[in-house]
């Protein structure tokens, strides 16, 4: 019999339709993809899902189309995955501008190859902005779903030795970069370090037995870790007692520097990079961070916004509409930032700080110490405003370049009364559409974007042309935001943790999360299977009660939309509350929004014989156990007349009004 979580039913044009992952799939999918066989059958069951969901002929389609994809999912899932987000590539440089309106320079001949060739058909007749969001959303559907695959992590490791040889050779003489020492420091004008707050990060640490619950010496911390300048600064007195008892004992990791180099899924195909600094490390780089954003917000807070990706997102939909400004994409950002680039371009005083909390080496997984050129990979508090700073720079040197009629990569010789000058000019009286800088999400004026990319690649970065989005394309996308013509066409995609025969509590939060978001997009038979699956997917560790056999979570319902770990609903109201009521007997839509909130389950006692049921045994059952709970010999209780001898243990609804 299949696994009743990994089928679902589809109504189609010919009749329903039942997808059903089998026992036999789902050990075929064991023989191919060993842990990540039950997540990829729920993968399966979700985008069959997905595919009814259609805005153009869902009620038409036959069921073989159903047929047919799951067959072919289930067959080879990885390679479908990838030639869909292929696809989905082809699609974003198709759609260019034309008069305003949005044009198809091609029409792509392997759309007829998909279960949605008529959406496509349709979106190319119509070019309606909706219908490329669907389509959007179902070839980028499985992309970023979870696959644990050792070989991703070698692969990944592999790609991080080359970026780390490309440095290796990377020299930075050019003159140019004068320049861009001359902005840089007079972006970070405001730069304060009379007040030093460090403070713990949110990321993991290299210490594998490290808790952030040490005591601070600052004694060791000033003598054995970062140089006397810190020790000027720091009223380490006013501190509660909270870090670095490592230090005092020995931390071979924090003294010498080094950091632990592991790796993390980023999408179906690949991992991606992270070290995890030093606890010491860590803490004092949170305190230089707070000072380089502090100067920022001062000077670049509209370039610059630190905290708000909806300024690039905004930006992305503007350039979309009027392709005035342009959307770059870099290959390994973070990891491309050279050691020796941040001593070139940052003024001495920034610099100390910035080089006395970095790490220098990395531990691998594979028990190697590798000495780091880049400066500060993800997982360091400095990396993303550190990396921000120097992609700002470059598009003000391109901005300068076109203001004075210069080539790409010219020496200007600027000073700091030429940059103030310059902003007015440029800026100030908006001869340059503004530009946003967001960690390697960058937006510039059109005008400038060839320089730019020659700027970025003088530095040693490698621009993603494919994922680049200049000209007269229709489309931009920066910060996770999809713009197609001025309209939000962002993908639903299934961002789901690890799953297999059990759900985790972490992976079900995303499921929550991820029917939400469909309700949103109005995928509602995707939405109904997303609730099947957080109702009755079993939770790693967790038994809960059993309704029919299957079990049952405890899921909130909530029609608040920013509810956490709550599922959205119109009218959140359980099925059992409807025969639930007050005191009075009435029974109102609002008594029952009400009660889906308040009402508890609670262990009670019935009679045998549920015909001589009375509210008044209820109540002596309930004091009699609330008083074996609480030990209260002296609570008295009131007694019936009549008390049933055969009774049973059972679940009730217990309300709090109030």
């Amino acid at each position: 019999m299949p696994d009743f979580r990994l089928r679902a039913t589809i109504v189609s044009g010919t009749g329903s339709f039942e997808a059903v992952v089998t026992d036999d799939d789902l050990a075929s999918l064991r023989t191919t993809h060993g842990v990540n066989s039950h997540g990829l059958g729920l993968l399966a069951i979700l985008w069959v899902s997905l595919l009814a969901d259609s805005p153009v002929d869902h009620s038409l389609k036959p069921k073989r189309v159903y047929s047919r994809f799951l067959r072919s999912f289930l067959k080879d899932p990885i390679q479908l995955i990838k030639s869909f987000a292929s696809l989905y590539d082809r699609l974003t440089t198709s759609v260019t501008l034309s008069n305003g309106d949005i044009s198809i320079d091609e029409f792509i001949e392997e759309f007829k190859d998909t279960p949605i060739f008529k959406e496509y058909h349709e979106f190319y007749k119509t070019r309606d902005p909706l219908i490329f969001k669907y389509i959007s959303s179902f070839l980028l559907f499985g992309k970023k779903y979870y696959y644990e695959d050792d070989t991703f992590n070698e692969t990944a490791f592999r790609g991080w030795l080359e970026v780390e040889d490309r440095l290796r050779t990377t020299e930075f003489t050019d003159r140019y970069l004068d320049d861009i020492r001359e902005i840089i420091t007079w972006m970070l004008r405001y730069f304060d370090d009379t007040s030093f707050l460090p403070k713990h990060g949110p990321g993991a640490v290299a210490e594998a037995s490290a808790k952030r619950s040490y005591s601070l010496k600052n004694d060791t911390l000033t003598q054995n870790l970062i140089a006397p300048e810190f020790s000027d600064i720091c009223e380490w007195d006013v501190f509660h007692p909270h870090i670095l008892t490592m230090l005092t004992s020995g931390s071979d990791m924090a003294n010498d520097k080094i950091s632990r180099l592991k790796f993390v899924p980023k999408d179906i195909g690949k991992s991606r990079s992270i070290c995890m600094e030093p606890v010491a490390y860590q803490w004092l780089q949170q305190g230089v961070r707070l000072w380089v954003e502090d100067a920022l917000r001062q000077s670049m807070g509209k370039h610059i916004p630190l905290t708000d990706q909806n300024v690039n997102r905004e930006m992305a939909r503007f350039g979309s509409r009027t392709a005035r400004v342009d959307t770059i994409d870099l290959s390994s950002a973070s990891d491309s930032v050279h050691s020796a680039l941040v001593g070139r371009v940052f003024p001495e005083y920034v610099l100390r700080y910035l080089f006395d909390t970095r790490t220098t080496r990395t531990l691998a997984h594979d028990g190697t110490v590798i000495e780091m050129q880049k400066f500060a990979p993800m997982g360091s508090a400095l990396c993303f405003p550190i990396q921000s700073i120097i992609y700002a720079a470059v598009v003000i040197h391109s901005s300068l370049s076109w203001h004075f009629g210069q080539n790409a990569g010219s020496f200007l010789n600027i000073d700091r009364s030429t940059m103030d000058r310059y902003y007015h000019d440029t800026y100030g009286l908006k001869k340059l559409a503004s530009f946003s800088i967001f960690g390697d999400d960058i937006i510039c004026d059109s005008r400038i974007t060839s320089a730019v990319i020659d700027n970025l690649s003088r530095l040693g970065f490698s621009v993603n042309t494919g994922k680049s989005f200049t000209g007269s394309s229709a489309f931009r996308e920066s910060c996770g935001g999809y713009y197609l013509n001025g309209v939000d066409v962002t993908p639903l995609r299934a961002k789901l943790g690890k799953i297999d025969s059990t759900i985790p509590v972490r992976t079900l939060a995303s499921v929550i999360d991820l029917a939400n978001r469909a309700y949103e997009f109005g995928y509602l038979t995707l939405r109904r299977q997303l609730i099947r699956t957080a109702l009755y997917y079993p939770i790693s560790g967790v038994y809960d009660r059993y309704h029919n056999g299957k079990q049952v979570n405890q899921i909130l319902f909530s029609d608040d939309p920013d509810a956490s770990f709550a599922l959205f609903s119109p009218h959140p109201i359980n099925k059992h509350l409807q025969r639930r009521s007050f005191d009075e007997g009435v029974v109102t839509k609002d008594t029952r929004f009400w009660y889906q909130r308040d009402e508890l389950k609670s262990l009670d006692i019935f009679p045998a014989d549920p015909d001589v049921r009375r509210e008044v045994d209820d109540w002596y059952w309930h004091i009699v156990w609330w008083r074996s709970c609480l030990g209260n010999a002296e609570a008295e209780a009131f007694a019936p007349e009549e008390i049933p001898r055969e009774t049973r243990p059972g679940w009730r609804w217990t309300s709090c009004p109030g």
